[in-house]
């Protein structure tokens, strides 16, 4: 299981959201929230696949943030 934490000044919650919805097809992925941080866990039987992509959903997660303006430049 690979858990990543984040925060929400950056990382939009819409984008974050969209980010979870698109990578379940691969992984069981869910997603909190604890404090100013979005927690997204990834889980699957293969570690390397889980890590993977809980990598590539937190680059989703960022460049949605980015193009919808959240993240300051």
């Amino acid at each position: 299981m690979i858990s990543l934490r984040l925060h929400g000044d950056i990382y939009s919650e819409a984008s974050v959201k969209a980010a979870v919805a698109a990578f379940t097809e691969y992984s069981t992925v869910t997603m909190s929230q604890d404090a100013s941080y979005w927690v997204v866990t990834v889980e699957h039987e293969d570690p390397d696949r889980a890590r993977l992509v809980a990598h590539e959903l937190g680059n989703m997660a960022l460049g949605l943030s980015i193009d919808a303006g959240t993240v300051a430049r």
